[in-house]
């Protein structure tokens, strides 16, 4: 698993608000990332293997989005690198650098899953 970091403290903020027999803020936000990020992970690959720069860029524009929303701050700043350079046009290493945002998002999603897990049980 690579190292990554995670600040889970904007997460933690949020479990605060949640309403005594409502569904945890928490559970609802990392549920989502999780389900948007299996899409952006689909667009990203789709995008490195058509040679799509502008699909490319726009991909990793989004998972930079979501992931700083979660505090998924390896993954925010690999996408950033990538959306960079993805606007002036062909990526050098595309493909590499996809897949080590993608090793990010897993050990992310990882960290990510036992997080929303202590939230349902707190919930």
């Amino acid at each position: 698993m690579p190292n990554v970091v995670v600040d889970l403290s904007s997460l933690r903020e949020l479990d605060e608000y949640s309403m005594p027999g409502e569904p945890s803020l928490v559970v609802e936000i990392v549920g989502a990332y999780l389900e948007e990020s299996e899409v952006d992970s689909k667009n990203l690959r789709d995008a490195v293997a058509s040679g799509d720069w502008a699909k490319l860029g726009n991909a990793a524009h989004r998972l930079k989005g979501s992931s700083a929303n979660v505090g998924v701050k390896t993954v925010v700043e690999l996408c950033a690198a990538l959306e960079k350079d993805a606007k002036r046009g062909p990526v050098a290493n595309a493909n590499a650098r996809v897949n080590a945002i993608l090793e990010a998002l897993a050990a992310s999603c990882v960290i990510l899953e036992r997080e929303r897990a202590a939230a349902e049980q707190r919930g």
